[in-house]
C-alpha cells in the first residue's frame, strides 16, 4: 500500500490526529468525525448520527 497526500482546496474537514489515532471504537471515532464535518450551527441529535452507520441500526 502507498500513502499519498493530496492538497485539498474545497469541501474538506480538518481532523486532529489525536482524535483519529486514539484507541477505541472505530464507530465512535466515525461519529465524532461526522459531527465535526457538519457546518457550524447544525443541530446534532442521535437519529442522524445513527443513520450514518449501518451497524448502529442493528
Amino acid at each position: 500500500m502507498i500513502h499519498v497526500r493530496t492538497r485539498l482546496t474545497a469541501d474538506f474537514t480538518v481532523i486532529s490526529n489525536a482524535l483519529v489515532q486514539q484507541r477505541g471504537s472505530a464507530v465512535t471515532i466515525g461519529v465524532a468525525v461526522y459531527i465535526l464535518s457538519l457546518p457550524d450551527g447544525s443541530p446534532v441529535t442521535i437519529a442522524p448520527c445513527a443513520s450514518t452507520s449501518p451497524r448502529a441500526r442493528s
